[in-house]
């Protein structure tokens, strides 16, 4: 793709003109700036552009065990946007100076919620433990119970953290489309299979359209 062509586009899409970001995907996948990977999960997460570009149908399966087929990567920021709706997470950030960090780490990922700011390396730091306990309990004995949790240790302290392996990740998607099955779901979140595919959606589109492997 030439750059004349690219800004080109990228003035037609800033002026809102609907064909232009079909195209300028397209341009983007052609010229490999955006990974074909990237461009299949933007279909399989809604992006009516990225379905016009790779001709993808809505999935007759299963929509959230699906996303494992894209890799560890996904699997593991999708339920870090499902761990981030947890009732644990929207109470600490209810909190003033309340701050919610998450990261992919290799074969983990975790998610802390710090309610002060004075914590935010207390819970960053459990948070960190926690999935690396899960991955090294995933490795020795395979994959359990999905999500590792811990909320508050002192008292009046509302810090939410969580660790998930990249082994487990893929179990907990699979069970997405009952939240009742996973008991820490049922006793944390208020969530429905909707609200789910809603959330990882808006949470991975901007990630998947960024292009960078």
């Amino acid at each position: 793709m030439s750059d004349a062509r690219r800004r080109r586009l990228e003035r037609e899409v800033a002026r809102g003109d609907p064909p232009a970001r079909a195209a300028l995907l397209g341009e983007r996948a052609r010229a490999g700036d955006l990974p074909a990977e990237r461009l299949l999960l933007a279909a399989h997460l809604g992006d009516p552009d990225a379905r016009e570009v790779v001709g993808a149908q809505p999935p007759c399966g299963d929509w959230f065990s699906a996303l494992g087929d894209f890799g560890a990567e996904v699997a593991l920021r999708a339920v870090l946007v499902v761990v981030q709706e947890a009732r644990p997470f929207r109470r600490a950030l209810e909190h003033p100076g309340a701050r919610s960090e998450a990261a992919v780490e290799g074969d983990h990922a975790w998610a802390a919620a710090a309610c002060r700011p004075d914590h935010r390396a207390a819970a960053v730091e459990r948070a960190r433990g926690l999935a690396r306990q899960q991955q090294v309990f995933a490795e020795r004995f395979g994959p359990g119970s999905g999500v590792s949790w811990h909320v508050g240790w002192t008292p009046g302290c509302a810090c939410a953290c969580a660790g998930v392996s990249a082994v487990d990740a893929p179990g907990v998607l699979a069970r997405l489309s009952d939240p009742r099955s996973l008991p820490w779901l049922a006793d944390a979140v208020d969530l429905t299979p909707a609200r789910a595919r809603a959330a990882i959606a808006a949470g991975l589109l901007g990630w998947a359209l960024a292009g960078s492997r």
